[in-house]
């Protein structure tokens, strides 16, 4: 069997008592705004990237609040998901955009 690791970084934007998610394009759940970390980057610039990427937002990197692992397998591959929860902040929640 093969095996996969990925590392993904995750934001939490919290304002006004709500945390912001973003919705799978099939519309099957909700998650954490973030993504795959890619060569070269680090877990900041990836967040800030991928912030932008699904929300249209420029976010500021906060705390590291931890690591949620996740294990999975298909018929083929055995998977190894590590996300790196941070929480970030923004200046204009106004520029908020549906992107994905």
């Amino acid at each position: 069997m093969n095996r996969k690791q990925i590392v993904k970084v995750r934001g939490i934007l919290e304002s006004d008592g709500k945390i912001l998610l973003c919705e799978h394009t099939k519309g099957l759940f909700y998650f954490l705004p973030g993504g795959t970390l890619e060569i070269g980057e680090n877990l900041h610039q990836c967040l800030v990237r991928e912030f932008f990427e699904e929300t249209g937002l420029i976010v500021v990197v906060a705390d590291f609040l931890g690591c949620l692992e996740c294990h999975w397998e298909d018929d083929l591959t055995s998977y190894q998901e590590l996300n790196m929860i941070f929480n970030v902040v923004t200046k204009d929640l106004s520029k908020l955009i549906n992107k994905e």
